[in-house]
């Protein structure tokens, strides 16, 4: 990774308000039949998510078991990075762009990428579309 994709990263991050929580480079994982413990661990939590994230069919990725899904993700060519982004839920005050919010109470989302760098544009896109959700929500219930 360079220094530039770590400083659109950082700089990212901090302007829209979102944190990486995970990263799996799947292709350094992809040596032995045995995956690391911290990866399956964090697989199991979210891995009907995880699973459509990888390409796997909405109908399959319920049924699909963990030794299918690393078996499914190594013949699509699936070795790039899986990441697991957060962004913290924001009550906003009245019309305004003003918020309050608490990395207490986030939600999380996990992506698929080839290079990490860009995960970042798709990351943002889940945050405006979250912070849009979260500026529904607030106004509903301040009516």
């Amino acid at each position: 990774m360079t220094k530039e994709v770590n400083a659109k990263i950082v700089d990212s991050a901090l302007q829209k308000g979102w944190r990486l929580e995970a990263i799996f480079h799947l292709g350094g994982m992809t040596a032995d039949d045995a995956y690391p413990t911290a990866f399956e661990d964090a697989v199991d939590e979210d891995f009907e998510d995880v699973a459509r994230v990888l390409g796997v069919s909405a109908g399959r990725a319920a049924t699909i078991d963990r030794d299918a899904l690393f078996e499914f993700a190594r013949l699509k060519g699936k070795f790039g990075f899986l990441v697991l982004a957060a962004t913290p839920v924001r009550t906003y005050l009245a019309d305004t762009e003003s918020y309050s919010a608490s990395w207490n109470h986030y939600r999380s989302k996990w992506f698929y990428v080839e290079e990490l760098g860009a995960a970042v544009p798709a990351i943002e896109t889940w945050v405006a579309k979250e912070c849009a959700d979260d500026r529904r929500r607030s106004r509903r219930d301040t009516q």
